[in-house]
């Protein structure tokens, strides 16, 4: 059995879309899929989207779906955490309530998995640019109240989901640090033990049991955004975990990208945890990286080699 972590909180307009994506997944019999879906503790209506689309497309999916509403506000890791406890996936595949998956998305990452016992997979996460200055991308009667035309032609609706996904193509690009992964593993020199900087929490993919032994997500990152994915495969690659990423068009989502306050100061705050913790000058490096101090990942490699 594979399970879909997916944590939410205070997102139920993008939720929305990314539970109607659901319905197109490509699940073959021999595939038995569960979606645990964490509220951590949203004060929108999120529970509401959850319960519409049971009711609206429960007999539409091949997957049970599970709601598990947290009683405090426990951030990414903690949230995360909990959608594992109630598991009972092999495979654990963790995704956001932000995206739109493709048909194959859990196809590729089963397939991919498939006689690998010691690997993190991580997917292709494709950006909406866009939909970073819209709180609520789906397109409906309120939609006309946006006056810059450009934006507006942008929203997503139904079909663009169930349908042929071609607006969302064309308006998908890979972000900077995608695009910087994507070199950094074809860079035929760098070993695995750098590679733990593709444990993105949007989209990546693990056994269970290896989940468990790594030690699950640190909660003590808060529940502020920012790094509690790399830290975790940080930890992963002291296991000696093997990372993989994805061909661009294998495991593919889509971030519906959406505006954040105060990210790079959280971002800030999570990296200095994260460095005190293991005391390691890669990591330090690493937000030199994030910095925009580095011009890519090589660069940060470069840095970090004797």
């Amino acid at each position: 059995m594979i399970s879909l972590i997916i944590p939410t909180y205070n997102k139920a307009p993008r939720l929305e879309l990314m539970l109607l994506s659901l319905t197109k997944l490509l699940i073959p019999k021999n595939i038995s899929l569960e979606v645990i879906i964490i509220n951590d503790f949203s004060t929108d209506n999120t529970q509401g989207v959850v319960k519409d689309f049971l009711l609206n497309y429960k007999k539409r999916t091949k997957f049970d779906l599970f709601l598990i509403n947290s009683d405090q506000s426990r951030g990414r890791s903690g949230a995360r955490n909990l959608g594992v406890s109630h598991s009972r996936g092999d495979l654990i595949i963790f995704t956001d309530d932000d995206v739109i998956l493709e048909e194959r998305f859990i196809l590729d990452h089963f397939i991919l998995h498939k006689d690998r016992e010691n690997l993190l997979l991580h997917g292709s996460i494709f950006e909406l640019p866009y939909l970073k200055f819209i709180c609520e991308p789906k397109y409906n009667k309120n939609s006309k109240k946006i006056n810059n035309k450009v934006l507006l032609e942008k929203l997503i609706d139904t079909q663009d989901i169930i349908g042929s996904k071609i607006k969302i193509k064309e308006q998908a690009r890979k972000s900077k640090f995608e695009k910087d992964i994507i070199q950094f593993f074809n860079y035929s020199e760098i070993d695995n033990s750098f590679k733990w900087v593709c444990c993105i929490g949007a989209n990546f993919s693990i056994a269970k049991d290896l989940f468990l032994e790594i030690g699950g997500f640190d909660e003590q990152m808060g529940i502020k955004w920012g790094c509690e994915d790399l830290e975790f495969g940080y930890r992963a690659n002291k296991k000696g975990v093997l990372f993989k990423n994805s061909r661009e068009n294998e495991c593919v989502n889509y971030h519906m990208s959406h505006f954040r306050e105060n990210v790079e100061n959280d971002h800030k705050i999570a990296f200095s945890y994260f460095y005190r913790k293991h005391n390691d000058e890669k990591i330090k490096l690493l937000w030199d990286y994030f910095d925009k101090n580095f011009n890519d990942l090589l660069e940060w490699w470069e840095k970090c080699i004797p």
